[in-house]
């Protein structure tokens, strides 16, 4: 019979595995004035800037909100309000990557996706 103690070390094991794949999940150190990259967005860096963001993006599993392959759930869904965070989270990274007289023609943008596109 297994002890309470080796039962808690596999749940928590189990936690710990499924929250390293949950791309809502939002990390105790990762707050909306987070630095995602130390070069921010003045206009003619953009390609750079734009590699810089995907690549740390990607670092933290969510890229898949700014290039769409994590799409919002139905509103009336239990993952909505997840997503939703996890979603501004990633566009208040986004709009403090860029100098301030770019970030606030954005700061209006629906999602990251949203902003993302517009910045194309």
């Amino acid at each position: 019979m297994m002890s309470p103690d080796d039962l808690a070390k596999i749940l928590a094991a189990i936690t710990t595995k499924s929250n390293e794949t949950d791309p809502y999940q939002i990390h105790s150190s990762e707050a909306p004035g987070f630095r995602l990259v130390s070069v921010p967005l003045k206009g003619p860096n953009y390609i750079y800037w734009s590699r810089a963001v995907q690549i740390a993006l990607r670092a933290k599993k969510k890229l898949g909100f700014v290039n769409g392959t994590i799409k919002a759930p139905e509103p009336d869904s239990d993952d909505y309000e997840k997503w939703a965070t996890a979603d501004s989270m990633v566009v208040s990274w986004l709009l403090n990557a860029m100098s301030k007289d770019i970030s606030d023609a954005f700061v209006f943008s629906k999602s990251a996706k949203a902003l993302w596109d517009e910045l194309k």
